[in-house]
């Protein structure tokens, strides 16, 4: 298991997790499909009476599906969010949101994320017309093992958002990302993407059908194939 050997998984469908609480850690296991009507909030930030809160996050996917109304989850400055699936049935993840940016997940600052084989990411909103159809980050680290990420329309960035953040792309799937206006598939906005495997494929947009990158951003190939964007 990507999240260590000797783990005690909790329930997600009990009352450990839910999307009225901040959640602060550990190890969430789906032992049914579900359904949110707002995102789970990992972390949070600092506010004038509390402190932040910095939390470290894994969940298992199980085989099932989590669809929601809204964003499926809003990771905080320095929290991590890592999204495993142990079964041979693949998972879904289902968001909608389209009031802001992110569609499915929204990395909040120095936030990471580390997604793995078998989890689906989509997002099923009728218009979205803001930035990173399924992920929008900021200056943490997205590394995606494995996984398909299913882009959708937005503004710039139909599958990935990245603003001065670090992508790193060893495996995995994104495809059929659509911008109105740059990056079909990624929009990076300064920031880093390190393309060691996986593919990117079929992205459509004005400017960079597949990838867009700001002048002073970098991107590092030694794997992977980009192929089919218009």
């Amino acid at each position: 298991p990507h999240c260590g050997k000797e783990v005690q998984w909790i329930d997600w469908t009990g009352s450990h997790l839910n999307t009225t609480e901040v959640v602060n850690g550990g190890h969430y296991i789906l032992t049914k499909n579900v359904e949110t009507s707002s995102q789970i909030r990992i972390g949070a930030d600092a506010t004038d009476t509390a402190e932040a809160i910095v939390a470290d996050i894994c969940i298992d996917m199980n085989g099932h599906v989590a669809e929601g109304t809204s964003r499926a989850f809003a990771v905080y400055a320095g929290s991590t969010l890592s999204l495993v699936n142990n079964s041979e049935t693949e998972s879904y993840i289902i968001g909608a949101y389209k009031t802001d940016v992110g569609g499915v997940i929204n990395l909040g600052g120095a936030s990471n994320l580390n997604l793995y084989d078998g989890i689906y990411l989509e997002s099923v909103a009728e218009t979205f017309d803001k930035k990173g159809g399924i992920v929008n980050m900021g200056t943490g680290t997205f590394n995606m093992y494995g996984g398909t990420l299913h882009g959708r329309s937005a503004a710039s960035g139909g599958a990935i958002y990245i603003n001065d953040g670090t992508f790193n792309m060893y495996g995995g799937l994104i495809t059929g990302g659509r911008a109105t206006a740059s990056g079909g598939n990624i929009y990076l906005n300064s920031g880093v993407i390190n393309l060691a495997g996986g593919i990117i494929e079929n992205g459509i947009a004005e400017q960079g059908g597949n990838i867009m990158a700001t002048k002073d951003a970098r991107i590092t190939i030694s794997g992977g194939t980009i192929t089919g964007g218009t």
